[in-house]
């Protein structure tokens, strides 16, 4: 009856596995068997192969992301024992997006062939292609898909948008400052950007927000950050702020005249003084 799997949030991550033969031995042609079915946020298939199922090689029902990794699914749709009909019914990959969103779908090789259905087959879907796999033999693909898709992939170059909503700017007395940031991308929503940080020139490295330093020196110091979307694409043009740290205090000076009486005593009164204060850095 094939494999099952099912969270109602999270994620499944599933790698190195075959799914095969999954069938009906009886002559009920309504039982048709995925080889895999899940269900779960986001779904993620690493070196699987699906191979001789009655139904989809693999069904996923309403995830949110969906990662496919050299992911092989053959000769899937096959007709059940018995059925005496020639039902087309399986696919390779089925995706049902079936939410309030498109369910986006990252395709990065594979294979996808001899399905008698579709190579990848999406519905409230977005397919996506990072690395195109090899597709042939599939009884139905959409024009232009190179016998791959039930719809046009799209190929997303463009790279996100990144803000820094929070942090010093200017003068500061803090050697401890915290940054906030977030981004925007024409595809992949906000909260699965991935963002990379850099303090002073010294290479960007993977950060969240909020990006916190300690033991800054003083001085002129300058925070960048850049988000990187789902398809690989990084902002060119980070985000940046540029905020000096002056931890050192002013000094006060308070200068009196000598005293021009006796026994260190003033003759005139009031006796004018002068307060002065100097500090390491001017505005």
């Amino acid at each position: 009856r094939g494999f099952n799997a099912n969270t109602n949030n999270g994620s499944i991550t599933i790698s190195n596995t075959t799914f095969q033969q999954s069938n009906n031995s009886g002559t009920n042609a309504g039982d048709i068997y995925n080889g895999a079915t899940l269900g779960a946020d986001v779904i993620t298939l690493t070196n699987v192969t699906a191979i001789n199922n009655d139904g989809n090689g693999i069904f996923m029902d309403n995830p949110d992301l969906v990662f496919l990794n050299n992911v092989v699914a053959t000769n899937n749709g096959t007709d059940p024992p018995g059925s005496g009909t020639s039902n087309t019914v399986g696919s390779g990959v089925n995706i049902d997006g079936g939410g309030g969103s498109d369910t986006l779908v990252f395709v990065n090789g594979g294979i996808f062939s001899n399905n008698q259905r579709y190579g990848v087959q999406v519905s409230n879907s977005t397919i996506l292609v990072q690395n195109a796999p090899t597709c042939s033999g599939n009884i139905f693909a959409a024009s232009g898909t190179g016998n791959c898709y039930s719809e046009a992939a799209v190929i997303d170059t463009q790279a996100p948008n990144t803000n820094i909503t929070g942090g010093p700017s200017g003068l500061t007395n803090n050697p401890n400052p915290s940054f906030s940031f977030n981004g925007t991308d024409n595809i992949t929503p906000s909260n699965y950007l991935t963002f990379e940080c850099q303090m002073d020139g010294g290479g960007f490295t993977s950060c969240s927000s909020p990006k916190a330093y300690s033991g800054l020196a003083d001085g002129n110091h300058n925070f960048s950050v850049r988000a990187k979307d789902l398809s690989g694409n990084v902002d060119q043009t980070p985000a940046s702020r540029s905020f000096t740290i002056d931890s050192i205090p002013p000094t006060v000076t308070i200068t009196f005249p000598a005293p021009n009486g006796t026994n260190g005593w003033f003759i005139t009164s009031p006796v004018g003084g002068s307060v002065t204060a100097t500090d390491n850095r001017t505005i």
